[in-house]
């Protein structure tokens, strides 16, 4: 995990609150390697589709060679921080080529994973996860978050 744009400093920081990712492998061998985190720029294009059917010829997800498939699926994960005075807002994105989870299916799937932490006490106050049609808000019990008033 590497932030191009960002200072020392705040990489820590992203470091410091990142969660701890794992994914669901499908049972297909053939689709395992999508369910993989990948980096979204592909050396072959950025026709999921073609790089799945190629992929398709290999039966063992050990065997797959990166190289011969002629595709970057490298795990990585993308994160930007906005600070405010009070907060650091984290935003932490992983790409999957394809969704291949519904009966239709689609390219360029992204999840996403955001941790709001008070500064002043270092205190992670809320996450929340994005996905297909999904947000879900898990909330630090000890430091309740307070509505504001519009």
């Amino acid at each position: 995990m590497k932030g191009i744009f960002m200072s020392n400093a705040k990489q820590k920081i992203a470091m410091k609150y990142a969660p701890v990712l794992s994914c669901e492998l499908s049972k297909n061998i053939e689709q395992r390697i999508f369910d993989c985190f990948s980096s979204i720029d592909f050396k072959s294009g950025i026709d999921a589709w073609a790089i799945r059917d190629r992929v398709g010829e290999y039966r063992d997800m050990f065997s797959i060679n990166v190289d011969e498939i002629k595709a970057d699926i490298i795990p990585s994960i993308y994160y930007s921080l906005l600070e405010t005075e009070t907060h650091y807002f984290l935003l932490y994105t992983v790409y999957h080529a394809l969704d291949q989870k519904s009966p239709f299916g689609h390219e360029h799937d992204m999840e996403h994973i955001q941790v709001v932490v008070r500064k002043n006490k270092e205190i992670v106050e809320y996450v929340t996860t994005m996905a297909h049609h999904g947000i879900f808000y898990y909330i630090n019990k000890e430091y309740p978050v307070k509505p504001h008033p519009p």
